[in-house]
């Protein structure tokens, strides 16, 4: 081929190059914005004009910008169409789907009359996801203080996205969307250390119709630490791994915020195989990361079920349902207020370790008692052998040995590990959990620490030695003897 073909043949390609429509690049989700359609209605009994209406909504907008900055991008729209008519608790996806445009968040607000100020009510669609979240309500005292409160009951709405990465040493990266963006105030931080997402797993339709989102339930991430864009999260699993790749159909996993809501917690608990329910077991709770103490939240009633009151717990908590008095039968996280149905969850009891456990309990408290009556003595014979007074030291010891020795206890927490052993190997179930192993350890280092008995064989030699002293012929003194020649 000559020269000047292989110039022409350049040409050509150059020409259709430059030719080509040019895709505009994308902003990486880091540096993008979140568009934010605002439904806002304020009922009529608020009697709030327009022109109050307008300063609420401009004082709004103007502390937005000085708290939150670039991240929000909001517009407020003015045709509400049919969506007022309908109570912000029987909201639909579907209902602010058509709102939605080429926003990413629609938000549904109300302000609506109380007997003292206002009340304002307001959920969030999560238009990619097509998630919509539960309901935030605040109450309001004054119309003075309505754009300061819808700038609360925005960032408690507010949820948002992230791109789930890699897994790595039981953690997992983010990269969330206007993570890079500059915020006016730490308030309008998007994903601050602390921040709980959500795990939900989108699987698409092959003819391009909306995807199926399905919520993993009892799964969280935490954010621990912000390296730029990038979060890096604690994964909080309950009742399964939520980065299981264990699917049949084409899916991805995204993250979605969340926070608490203003309603019930509804839970029912029923036992594995014949689905009764678990009646009288103890829930208690601890929140993540763990306070200084569990707090117990309640009881199962004859039906499995337990309600918690709104405001249970002031962010993610982790709920442990107890049979007996110790023994754990399921331990899963909950944000609480997250759902207003109720959820069913299945659990296995585990009645050989409970009988085990009824062992323990009735062993340990064998032990407290004789480590109680064993201080008893102990300070008795301390007293006797102060004052010198021999026969009431050798009573003391007398009583003193009468107790329970150490190695009966031993030979019984012995025996309780070896039956629960021997009780998982003709069963093949779990007996020994880590909680029963614990306690049995404990019951242990309780015989350890608390029944040795070098104390009593001090007070046993200081008796002997006291009856040898006794039983020693007496040398007169050398006067004395003087005396009797």
């Amino acid at each position: 081929m000559t020269r000047l073909a292989v110039s022409a043949l350049t040409f050509l390609a150059l020409s259709a190059a430059f030719a080509r429509p040019q895709v505009p690049k994308s902003d990486p989700i880091d540096l993008k914005t979140y568009a934010i359609r605002v439904l806002l209605d304020f009922d009529p009994g608020t009697r709030i004009d327009a022109a109050g209406r307008s300063a609420v909504l401009d004082d709004w907008r103007e502390l937005t910008a000085r708290f939150v900055g670039e991240p929000w991008a909001i517009e407020i729209v003015a045709d509400l169409g049919p969506l007022p008519a309908i109570p912000i608790a029987d909201l639909k996806a579907g209902d602010l789907k058509p709102a939605s445009g080429k926003a990413d968040k629609v938000w549904a607000i109300r302000v609506r009359p109380r007997k003292s100020g206002f009340a304002l009510e307001g959920r969030e669609l999560d238009v990619s996801t097509g998630w919509l979240g539960e309901v935030q309500s605040r109450d309001v005292a004054h119309p003075s203080d309505l754009p300061r409160d819808l700038l609360r009951l925005a960032l408690a709405m507010f949820a948002p996205s992230a791109e789930v990465g890699e897994s790595k040493a039981g953690g997992v990266s983010f990269r969330v969307q206007g993570g890079a963006l500059p915020v006016a105030s730490p308030l309008g931080e998007v994903a601050p250390v602390g921040s709980i997402f959500r795990a939900l797993r989108v699987f698409p339709k092959d003819d391009g119709s909306t995807p199926e989102i399905v919520e993993v339930r009892y799964s969280y991430f935490r954010v621990e630490r912000r390296e730029g864009a990038i979060a890096r999260c604690e994964i909080i699993r309950g009742l399964g791994d939520p980065l299981t790749n264990r699917y049949a159909r084409k899916n991805r996993l995204v993250a979605l915020g969340i926070k608490p809501a203003s309603m019930p917690t509804r839970l029912r608990f029923l036992l594995k195989g014949d689905r009764l329910p678990a009646a009288g077991y103890r829930l208690i709770g601890r929140s993540i990361p763990p306070g200084p103490r569990p707090e117990e939240l309640g009881m199962t009633d004859r039906e499995g079920r337990i309600v918690l009151a709104p405001g249970f717990a002031e962010g993610l908590v982790s709920l442990r349902l107890l049979a007996g008095n110790e023994e754990p039968i399921v331990d899963l996280p909950v944000m609480p207020g997250e759902t207003p149905d109720e959820r069913t969850i299945i659990i296995e009891p585990r009645p050989l370790t409970l009988a085990l456990e009824a062992r323990l309990d009735a062993l340990r408290d064998g032990i407290i008692d004789v480590i109680a009556s064993r201080s008893r003595f102990e300070a008795r014979m301390k007293a006797r052998l102060d004052g010198e007074d021999w026969a009431g030291l050798d009573e003391a010891i007398r009583e003193f040995r009468k107790l329970t020795p150490r190695e009966s206890f031993e030979k019984r927490l012995d025996q309780i590990r070896a039956d629960g052993e021997r009780q998982e190997a003709e069963s093949k179930t779990l007996v020994l959990t880590r909680n029963a192993r614990a306690q049995l350890d404990e019951t242990k280092g309780l015989i350890d620490r608390y029944l040795d008995d070098d104390a009593i064989r001090s007070y046993e030699d200081a008796a002997q030695r006291a009856k040898a002293e006794r039983a020693r012929p007496k040398v007169p003194e050398k006067g004395a003897r003087k005396a009797a020649r």
